[in-house]
């Protein structure tokens, strides 16, 4: 029995080094798909081997905190927002998952540091599911890649709410 909850213990300690982040939402910048206190973990292996991809929902470092938010464009693309409408590409692109759509319309050289429509390597375009809360890409510019801790993998808690769909 001491020896399963050793390794147990072991093994939990590995995962929490090394794969996952456990990161608790404080903001409803991603309502209604996170809310406040919703407990999740979060993959740190993904931007290195799984690569980040239009929509995954991640944690990064800005403005001197973790925050969480949903990426929109990677490398390669153009985007831009006309009257709330995203492109990526110049096709338009439907986000069920928006809520409080912001009705403005921008572009990426618009943004802070930018200075193409194309987002550049190792840097993404980040934003919040509420659209009316502009503390994303929108404020810092792009994210770089190695500010991004990680993909979210699951939401833990609350339990009436486990999922692994984003």
């Amino acid at each position: 029995m001491t020896f399963a909850l050793i390794s147990a213990l072991v093994v939990l300690a590995v995962l929490v080094l090394f794969v996952v982040i456990p990161y608790e939402v404080k903001h409803q910048n991603m309502d209604t798909t996170l809310q406040p206190h919703d407990r999740l973990l979060v993959n740190k292996l993904a931007p290195r081997y799984n690569g980040i991809h239009h929509q995954d929902i991640v944690v990064y470092y800005a403005d001197g905190q973790y925050r969480v938010g949903r990426v929109i464009g990677e490398a390669g693309q153009s985007v831009e927002f006309q009257k709330g409408q995203l492109y990526l590409d110049h096709t338009p692109v439907t986000e069920s998952y928006v809520n409080q759509q912001d009705q403005r319309s921008w572009s990426l050289k618009s943004l802070p540091n930018s200075e193409s429509d194309i987002i550049p390597p190792n840097t993404y375009l980040i934003l919040n599911d509420r659209r009316d809360d502009g503390v994303d890409s929108r404020k810092f510019g792009l994210i770089k890649k190695s500010t991004i801790e990680g993909k979210l993998w699951i939401r833990y808690y609350p339990f009436d709410r486990i999922t692994t769909h984003f």
